[in-house]
């Protein structure tokens, strides 16, 4: 029992600093082409867990495939995005957090 506690802690700690190295957030408008789907997947006890992603055809991962974003379910229903929100590091990389439509709210 007391394994999983200090594992627990051990984990939760790594992720409480890896939020903590964001410095700072950029939106940058996106008028490239994307498609909008949505992922329902079933566990094994029927529970139905929902993702929204955004597949961006003009940006592409290490592998040449286009880059799938997360969005939220607003940006979904809202059928578009117009903007990509950057996540700034201290050590100077840049990637991208989310898409999103700054007109649904």
């Amino acid at each position: 029992m007391k394994k999983l506690f200090v594992t627990a802690a051990l984990v939760l700690a790594a992720i409480v600093s890896a939020k903590a190295e964001v410095v700072s957030r950029d939106t940058v408008a996106y008028t490239g082409t994307y498609k909008l789907e949505k992922i329902e997947k079933v566990n094994k006890y029927g529970e139905i867990s929902v993702r929204y992603v955004a597949v961006l055809n003009d940006i592409q991962n290490s592998k040449g495939e286009p880059r799938k974003v997360t969005i939220t379910k607003a940006t979904y229903e809202s059928g578009k995005i117009d903007a990509i929100v950057y996540n700034n590091s201290d050590n100077g990389s840049r990637r991208i957090g989310k898409a999103v439509n700054t007109q649904s709210k």
